[in-house]
């Protein structure tokens, strides 16, 4: 049975930090804290309250300096700002000299030094340690390590606390940690696992310096919105021409608590400058569909934001399914969100959009025509999409070919989560400008099992969109499907699986599928992505135009057909084919982890590409003397 008592600690703070942290005293830093604490992006964290505790007592200032009225607490801790939350919490004096190499253009540079002066590190490149890597990510394991010898901890108590770290050369640091009290395990209730190749975020860091440090948690005051005007909970049309008027530039509008009708919001024109918010305040906004065409429909109406952060941000594609906090819900309508009628510059972030008959999202304006009208800026992000009935998201016209539907510039779809979609999970149409598809993770697209209609990410004709660092899994059909303008570049994707209604060696079960489209001249680059068990090729590239088309430093594992089909690539170089998950060398393939192994034979394996200068991660690359082939420098 694990022990959860402290261990005496072995360091010596400094006496700032004695001051802090002794004269902690919870209840007074919770009222002089303003409404939602001292962080904009943590509200509903079950971290939150250690945020709180580590930042009263000067260990973090925050992620966005110099206002740094965020925590970032999804973000992965790099052994940098591992070094920066150590120093501070142990009270460490800056280190003499120069010990690592690779700091010199690191913020970090002195919090490094100090740490490695006080012995709890070494460096990242044993035998030589002269190197510290200050932007690579931390694993729970390593975490596990700096802890323990920051702190002192050596009592193992019955070893073996958990199932999944036998093979992990930190498993005794695990067991210390755990048996001092200062982790339960990563998959609450249960906590057998501990997950110890997983990427450590800043917020579960928080919570591990505060038991360390044995500070209280600071609980602050709920969340509030400042309210220019409040729509009741039985309002459906809300319209800024009428009874709304005295909304304008820079004002919130308010949505009531509990569970309403549909809405439709009319007339509102904010600025570049001042957007109009429209929120959830007070609580979940639930906005109950059933036999309606919409949920949330807007139009004649231009830079207006439609957000439930009202009272938490813990929403989409880096919180999994049963976390999903949102706080506004579309659910059983047959549209979750439209937009038309000449609305443009609209923003859409932490909504749930579930069990939609039709398309969650659709924005485009079927009444204006090619050059009467181009639609400018549509943004959605952190949003949690799922059981819906045909597309996911469907962003402008896929009849770009016809010359006849309007254009649109500057859509950008980034961290949603979308779960089980009837037709494509993402697609967008007939956008030539500005735009980027990414962050985004996307399971069980196509169910529906239409021909064409099944993809993870369609970027359909007229669209020039980067599509990176998405993670596709089970999809129908492709993967992802490049059919625009040309000029797209698509990298660090992660598919696994794509293909599962079609036969081995279909085209349609392609990975990655490249196809002309409207495209008349342009290149096309696909680089650094894994690409996993596709039924059909893990890349067919079939665009014709073009004279530098590229394919570089691609990792296919077990393709139902040819791992590359190249076609009229001009520069193809540095990809790997493996027969097997195993052979490929991942973390854990098995568990979702396609991070690479320091075994792996794709570490250190490809070649420079200069536009992909961080991997799926996040992680710098090269991190070693070359680039790795996939979406993952290696572990």
């Amino acid at each position: 049975m694990r022990s959860n008592k402290r261990v005496e600690k072995r360091f010596v703070l400094g006496t700032a930090l004695i001051m802090a942290v002794i004269g902690l005293a919870p209840a007074a830093f919770a009222a002089d804290l303003p409404p939602g604490g001292s962080f904009s992006d943590d509200n509903g964290s079950v971290h939150e309250s250690a945020i709180e505790a580590i930042k009263a007592a000067g260990i973090t200032s925050g992620c966005n300096p110099p206002s740094n009225d965020r925590f970032c607490p999804d973000d992965p801790v790099t052994r940098g700002q591992m070094a920066a939350f150590l120093k501070r919490a142990l009270g460490l004096q800056a280190g003499a000299g120069d010990q690592f190499i690779d700091d010199e253009d690191s913020v970090f540079e002195s919090d490094i030094e100090a740490l490695a002066a006080s012995g709890v590190t070494l460096g990242c490149n044993p035998p030589a340690n002269d190197r510290f890597c200050p932007d690579d990510v931390v694993t729970r394991g390593q975490m596990a390590a700096f802890l323990v010898r920051a702190f002192g901890y050596d009592d193992p108590g019955a070893g073996n606390l958990f199932s999944d770290d036998d093979a992990s050369v930190f498993a005794s640091d695990i067991d210390r940690l755990a048996t001092a009290g200062v982790t339960k395990g990563c998959n609450p209730p249960a906590n057998d696992r501990f997950c110890a190749d997983a990427p450590v975020t800043r917020a579960e860091m928080a919570t591990f310096l505060t038991r360390s440090l044995d500070l209280e948690p600071i609980v602050p005051p709920p969340p509030g919105v400042n309210c220019d005007g409040i729509v009741p909970i039985d309002a459906e049309e809300i319209d800024g021409a009428g009874e709304y008027s005295s909304i304008g530039p820079g004002d919130v509008l308010c949505l009531a608590p509990g569970t309403r009708r549909d809405i439709e919001l009319i007339n509102f024109h904010g600025t570049e400058s001042a957007p109009i918010t429209v929120i959830n305040s007070g609580g979940v906004v639930m906005i109950d569909g059933a036999g309606q065409y919409s949920g949330i429909d807007v139009s004649n109406s231009e830079h207006i934001r439609i957000t439930g952060t009202g009272v938490s941000s813990v929403c989409g594609a880096d919180v999994s399914v049963s976390g999903q906090a949102c706080g506004i819900r579309v659910i059983g309508s047959d549209r979750a969100v439209t937009a038309k009628t000449r609305t443009e510059f609209i923003e859409v972030d932490h909504v749930e959009m579930g069990e939609i008959d039709g398309t969650a999202v659709s924005i485009k304006d079927d009444e204006l025509g090619r050059g009467e009208w181009i639609l400018h800026s549509v943004v959605l992000h952190h949003n949690y999409l799922h059981d819906i009935g045909d597309e996911g998201v469907y962003i402008g016209s896929s009849d770009y070919a016809t010359g006849e539907p309007h254009v649109l510039e500057g859509v950008h779809l980034h961290h949603n989560l979308v779960v089980n979609t009837g037709r494509d999970g993402l697609q967008v149409g007939s956008t030539t400008a500005d735009c980027s598809i990414h962050h985004n993770v996307i399971r069980l697209p196509g169910q529906n099992d239409e021909s064409d209609h099944r993809a993870g990410v369609m970027n359909n004709k007229g669209s020039v969109c980067d599509v990176y660092s998405n993670t596709i899994v089970d999809a129908a059909g492709w993967g992802i499907y490049i059919q625009g303008n040309g000029t797209n570049e698509v990298y660090n994707n992660v598919i696994v699986r794509a293909g599962r209604f079609v036969s081995a060696g279909d085209s349609d079960g392609d990975g990655i599928a490249i196809h002309d489209g409207s495209n008349t001249s342009n290149s096309i680059y696909v680089w650094n992505n894994t690409i996993v068990e596709p039924s059909g090729d893990g890349i067919g590239f079939h665009n014709d135009p073009g004279s530098d088309n590229q394919i570089v430093n691609n990792l296919v594992v077990a393709a139902g057909g040819s791992s590359i089909s190249a076609g009229d690539a001009e520069f193809v170089s540095n990809n790997l084919s493996f027969s097997s998950s195993g052979t490929a060398g991942f973390v854990d393939a098995a568990s979702g982890d396609y991070r690479l192994s320091q075994s792996s034979a794709a570490v250190d394996a490809g070649t420079t590409v200069g536009a992909v200068a961080t991997d799926r991660s996040g992680v710098s690359r090269p991190r070693g003397s070359a680039y790795d082939v996939g979406a993952f420098e290696s572990h």
